[in-house]
């Protein structure tokens, strides 16, 4: 089955095709006619973890009913959030994101990259460099970077 759409977007990642993102998380689970296509973006060793954790992490004790129903419907699309979130780490690379930073460059919900950034600071593959920012709210910020 091919997932692309016409403009070189996956319907499985929805990376752009040969991207990063792509290649961590589609390439040669896609199909066929995207596997034979030639690529020439480079890639890291890709950690093992990233699908490996529990949904009930980002759920509190107090929270209602409805929070712990969110957390465990869509486990694959919150893999490729962490995915996105760790693949924007690792390309800025010393210089790292605040929350407010990766959640402007992904393009994902504030609310939602500020978990998976935790899902891979948990996961031991994101850590606080040290140094601080202001957030466009002008509070100061965590710079996180990936090891």
């Amino acid at each position: 089955m091919d997932t692309h759409t016409g403009e070189g977007r996956c319907l499985r990642c929805g990376g752009t095709v040969g991207s990063l993102l792509h290649v961590m998380c589609c390439d040669g689970q896609q199909g066929a006619v995207e596997a034979a296509e030639p690529s020439n973006v480079v890639t890291f060793a890709v950690p093992r973890f990233l699908g490996d954790v529990d949904p009930a992490h980002n759920v509190r004790a107090t929270d209602p009913e409805t929070s712990y129903l969110a957390a465990f419907r869509h486990p694959f699309k919150r893999t490729n959030l962490r995915w996105r979130c760790y693949a924007a780490l690792r390309a800025v690379g010393g210089s790292g994101y605040t929350d407010d930073e990766l959640h402007l460059t992904t393009g994902i919900a504030l609310n939602s990259a500020n978990k998976r950034r935790g899902e891979l600071t948990q996961a031991g593959l994101v850590i606080d460099s040290g140094g601080r920012r202001l957030t466009r709210a002008g509070s100061p910020a965590i710079v996180w970077v990936a090891v």
